[in-house]
């Protein structure tokens, strides 16, 4: 029995390879910007601990190599226009 769950643990649990926290935050910063008449001078982000967590190590694409769901939700409101 042990070796039969080893062979399916083996064959169907792969590295994640993708967060979905840092664009959860770049999506609600985003839909929040488009209906601002200007665009966003300041921005608050309010996660989570499990969120903040989860996003703060995430690297996030086409960002230089910048990191989390601060950099995510900026990229967000400021590329929504």
């Amino acid at each position: 029995m042990v070796s039969i769950l080893k062979a399916v643990l083996a064959n169907e649990v792969y590295p994640a390879l993708g967060c979905t926290e840092p664009i959860s935050c770049a999506y609600a910063a985003a839909t929040a910007a488009a209906q601002l008449a200007e665009p966003v001078e300041r921005l608050t982000v309010k996660v989570d601990a499990g969120t903040y967590k989860n996003g703060a190590a995430v690297v996030v694409p086409h960002s230089n190599g910048a990191k989390g769901n601060l950099i995510a939700a900026t990229l967000g409101a400021v590329l929504s226009r």
